[in-house]
This record gives structure tokens, C-alpha cells and sequence, in this order.
């Protein structure tokens, strides 16, 4: 039974390597380590360990590269759209507060008109006129 795996296992190495499917074998090398079987993966070990197919200075600038997995971006979605949730909330206060100082802007405004018309007379030329107008009369 070993020596009928081996056989298969060297098969599948040959098919991966002549078909370049490399990041196929690179993942069976690691699935071979992983379950400690790695008298089937001498070949692919001296085959990604080769200096000049695969040199060092490369590798260790494609290490540092960061791989996204797929549960720190949900969370960094989710976390995105808490944030936005809070902000679009913050926008609504604001626009709120905007609408009423405007309104309280308004009827301040219009009191302080009333105030210095009842204070200081109507001044509006028409008044003005007829007032003229009476007097000289």
C-alpha cells in the first residue's frame, strides 16, 4: 500500500511540475509536511528550496508582503461600517443643529426688526412720504 502511494504521489508531483502548476505543488508540498510525510516530499522540497529558481532576496521581499486573509477583512468591513453608521449619524445631528440655530437665527432676527420698528418708527420711504406729505398740508 506505501509503495502504491509513493507511486501515485510521484505521479502527481510529475504532472504538477510538468504542467508548471507550481503554486498546486507548493500547497502539496506543505499538505505533505503537514501530515508528516515528508519522504514523499523530498522532490518538492529540493524543488522550492533552489536558489536559483526561487532566490532568497525575492522571497523574503514577497514575505513581507501582506496577505489579506479573509476574516481580518470582514472585520475590517465591519468595522468600516460601524464607522460610517456613526458618521452618517453624526452628519444627521449636525444638519439637525444647522436647521434649528438657523430658525432660532430667524426668529431673533425678525424680533430685533419688530423691536427697532416699534422702537424707532416705521422708516420705510412710502412712511416717510406721507408723513411729508401730511405735514405740508
Amino acid at each position: 500500500m506505501d509503495a502504491e502511494r509513493s507511486s501515485l504521489c510521484n505521479f502527481v508531483v510529475n504532472f504538477l511540475m510538468e504542467e508548471n502548476y507550481l503554486l498546486t505543488a507548493f500547497e502539496l508540498l506543505h499538505e505533505l509536511l503537514d501530515d508528516g510525510r515528508d519522504a514523499q516530499a523530498i522532490r518538492l522540497k529540493e524543488f522550492f528550496s533552489d536558489p536559483s529558481r526561487f532566490p532568497p532576496d525575492q522571497i523574503s521581499r514577497y514575505n513581507s508582503i501582506r496577505v489579506a486573509d479573509p476574516q481580518s477583512l470582514l472585520e475590517e468591513k465591519e468595522a468600516l461600517s460601524e464607522k460610517l453608521a456613526i458618521s452618517e449619524y453624526e452628519f444627521r445631528l449636525a444638519q439637525e443643529d444647522i436647521t434649528r440655530l438657523k430658525t432660532e437665527g430667524q426668529k431673533k432676527s425678525d424680533c430685533s426688526v419688530d423691536n427697532l420698528k416699534d422702537e424707532f418708527g416705521d422708516n420705510r420711504p412710502e412712511i416717510q412720504r406721507k408723513k411729508k406729505d401730511f405735514f405740508l398740508h
